[in-house]
C-alpha cells in the first residue's frame, strides 16, 4: 500500500520576507461511495446488496445519534469517534456559556491497530491534482 503525495511551494503568511518552502499534501485517488463499500461488502459475503446497505445506514445513524447523545464511539481495529467543542475564555465559570461557543467538530482517535498500519505505509511522490488534469486535456 502506498501514499501518493504531491509536493506544494507555500509562504508563511505571517513572514512574507522568508523564502518559500515546500510541503508535502497527500493526493487521494478517488472517493469511495457508500454505493461501491455496498458492493464491495456484498461480494465478499453472503449478506445481500439491500442488508449491506440498511447497516451501514443504520450504524452512521446510530453513531451520530451517540456522539449527539455526548457519546464516544469505538469501532474496535478502526477508532474512537466523538464530538469536541472549541470556545472562547469567558471572565468566570458562571459566565461561561454558549455565547462564548466557537465551533464543535468530530475528533478521530485512531486504535492502536490502526496507527500500526499507518506505519507500514510506503509513499510515493507524484504531480498535483490540477498538473495531472491539464495534462490529460492535451492527450
Amino acid at each position: 500500500m502506498s501514499l501518493k503525495y504531491s509536493v506544494a511551494a507555500l509562504e508563511n503568511p505571517q513572514k512574507r520576507e522568508e523564502p518559500v518552502k515546500y510541503y508535502m499534501r497527500s493526493q487521494t485517488r478517488e472517493t469511495v461511495s457508500l454505493e461501491r463499500l455496498v458492493e464491495d461488502v456484498s461480494w465478499g459475503t453472503t449478506l445481500t446488496h439491500g442488508d449491506v446497505t440498511h447497516v451501514i445506514t443504520t450504524l452512521i445513524e446510530r453513531i451520530t445519534q451517540h456522539m449527539k447523545d455526548g457519546d464516544c464511539v469505538e469501532l474496535p481495529r478502526f477508532g474512537r469517534f466523538r464530538y469536541v467543542i472549541s470556545s472562547h475564555g469567558a471572565i468566570s465559570r458562571e459566565a461561561c456559556n454558549e455565547n462564548y461557543l466557537r465551533r464543535v467538530r468530530v475528533q478521530f482517535k485512531p486504535a492502536v491497530a490502526l496507527e500500526a498500519d499507518l506505519r507500514k505505509i510506503s509513499f510515493e511522490k507524484v504531480l498535483p491534482v490540477n498538473v495531472r488534469k491539464e495534462a490529460a486535456k492535451n492527450l
